[in-house]
């Protein structure tokens, strides 16, 4: 049941980050889309896509028989945000929300313990769903 809980307050704090993330990047599309211009010539369709993928994540986060899809999801969010700010150390990167005013290694920092932070959720979640699914079956489960 603890692990369930901790699981639960990991994707809590991903689904606000991705949500206020997603608002930002709305309320602010044009700017999205002017440094969207630094990296694709797809501006308009990539910027949308970024909003509706942080509104689909929090969204999959939320409903709790789709967590663990939605952690694996915030894993591969955060790898892109860390490929990125890696790559393009003097490029503009406006991620929205909270990350606006960081510098490169904070955005790198926060990347990888959001990465850390999911991976931990992932295995707790797979090993909850493991026990309950043998729960079901009636095979007794011993606690290490």
């Amino acid at each position: 049941m603890k692990r369930k809980a901790l699981v639960d307050v990991i994707a809590s704090i991903f689904i606000v980050f991705f949500i206020h993330s997603a608002i930002n990047d709305y309320i602010r599309i044009q700017s999205l889309k002017n440094m969207l211009a630094f990296y694709t010539p797809k501006v308009s369709i990539t910027a949308w896509f970024i909003v509706l993928l942080e509104i689909a994540i929090a969204t999959v986060l939320v409903i709790s028989r789709s967590r663990i899809i939605g952690i694996l999801l915030t894993i591969l969010f955060m790898i892109c945000l860390a490929i990125t700010v890696w790559m393009t150390p003097h490029y503009p990167h406006d991620f929205g929300g909270i990350l606006n005013d960081k510098s490169e290694k904070q955005l790198l920092l926060f990347a990888l313990t959001g990465i850390v932070l999911a991976a931990i959720a992932f295995w707790l979640g797979l090993k909850t769903t493991r026990e309950k699914n043998l729960r079901s079956k009636g095979t007794s489960v011993i606690y290490t």
